[in-house]
């Protein structure tokens, strides 16, 4: 990937690493960097980012062409790798925090 290109970021989770990573972003443009889409699977719980950010569909973000890197911050081990490997088909970067499922 090219050292200066702008990633764009579809994210796994919005837990306490998801939305730190959020806050990051948000807070430092000349990152490059930003989160185009985010899943979750609890559309109910109250988050601090705008709703239009959220959706519960896996493959709005997959399958976005915009979208180049992913990042799985999740803790369910078989949906992250179900992720992680369609991500990759689709020749997109990813980012996992799954240490069990790079274990399995």
């Amino acid at each position: 990937m090219d050292a200066h290109k702008q990633l764009t970021i579809g994210l796994f989770g919005f837990g306490v690493v998801g939305e730190g990573l959020y806050k990051v972003l948000q807070q430092t443009p000349s990152l490059k960097a930003s989160i185009k889409k985010v899943c979750i699977k609890n559309p109910g719980k109250p988050r601090n980012a705008p709703a239009d950010l959220f959706t519960t569909d896996k493959d709005v973000l997959l399958n976005d062409a915009d979208i180049n890197v992913i990042v799985e911050v999740i803790d369910d081990s078989n949906a992250a790798f179900e992720i992680v490997s369609t991500a990759l088909r689709n020749n997109k970067s990813v980012v996992s925090a799954s240490k069990k499922m790079i274990a399995e």
